[in-house]
């Protein structure tokens, strides 16, 4: 989530988060939907920890793992049942996001149809409508790799060192943008390059 307010630093909360699966059963196109990953951040989730998502398709838990281009330490947060996301401080530019495993499992999209879907109640707290600032999303294969556990969330993104290659960084897939003129959907494959910028999941993706 890209942030450029004036004010504070965008403080967006999210209440519910799911997965759902829909399989079309060929060749009788029967569809069947079944919930994959269920998390009201009351059964067991973390933030900055190795993400292994458990529990049951409607109360999991996994851990979010914060990367951003700012200070993000205490900005984040679970409380109340409630995910909170922000920097710590306001700033006239800033990138967060969190990554997380939300399965174990693969989900594999066999037939013509088959379909995953991500759904959350979220809301924008004190973002002010004329800054420029976007909110992403994103469905990833992961590989069987895990987001970076708690490195990353101190100014973490874009530089060199350590984190250019592993982790989110081998994630592919799909992701998407809205908010002031930036939407779009693009796809994401594996990234490359000098610094930890190839972890990041919804911006300056190298296509």
């Amino acid at each position: 989530m890209k942030n450029t307010p004036s004010r504070q630093s965008l403080i967006p909360s999210m209440k519910k988060l799911g997965l759902l699966a829909l399989m079309a059963a060929a060749p009788l196109s029967l569809m069947a939907q079944f919930a994959v990953f269920t998390d009201d951040f009351h059964h067991g989730t973390t933030l900055n920890q190795t993400s292994n998502p458990g529990g049951t398709p409607f109360a999991s838990f996994t851990s979010y793992d914060i990367a951003a281009t700012k200070n993000a330490q205490s900005g984040p947060s679970l409380t109340n049942n409630e995910f909170t996301l922000r920097l710590n401080a306001s700033t006239s530019s800033g990138l967060l996001e969190a990554q997380a495993v939300f399965t174990k499992n693969p989900i594999t999209l066999v037939n013509i149809g088959d379909s995953i879907t991500l759904t959350y109640t979220f809301r924008m707290t004190n973002a002010l409508q004329s800054t420029s600032a976007y909110l992403g999303q994103g469905l990833y294969n992961s590989g069987g790799t895990v987001p970076v556990a708690g490195a990353l969330n101190n100014s973490g993104l874009g530089v060199a060192g350590s984190f250019t290659t592993g982790n989110a960084q081998q994630w592919q897939g799909i992701y998407s943008r809205f908010f002031n003129g930036t939407s779009g959907t693009f796809f994401r494959p594996q990234q490359s390059g000098a610094t930890t910028s190839a972890e990041t999941t919804i911006a300056g993706i190298a296509h």
